[in-house]
């Protein structure tokens, strides 16, 4: 998620390899979310009325790596005497 200055920002988000385009439109506080971005390089387009139109080119998006502790999640199928 990213926060930008303006509610209602239409945001494109462009993967500049493939040219495979996702919208997105900025909430209430400024903010959009582009989800289910593969690794790679994208350019990221942001027009709103009132404002000038933004373009960054280049963001780099790694590969993430989500670790937790299964351990709270598991409950015994049966407990010892």
């Amino acid at each position: 998620m990213h926060r930008l200055g303006s509610p209602g920002a239409k945001v494109t988000v462009t993967e500049i390899h493939t040219g495979t385009k996702i919208p997105a439109v900025s909430d209430n506080s400024g903010q959009y979310t582009a989800p289910f971005l593969l690794p790679g390089e994208y350019d990221i387009a942001v027009q709103s009325p009132g404002f000038k139109a933004a373009l960054r080119k280049g963001v780099n998006v790694a590969p993430a790596t989500i670790r937790c502790s299964i351990s709270n999640w598991m409950s015994a199928t049966s407990h010892p005497r």
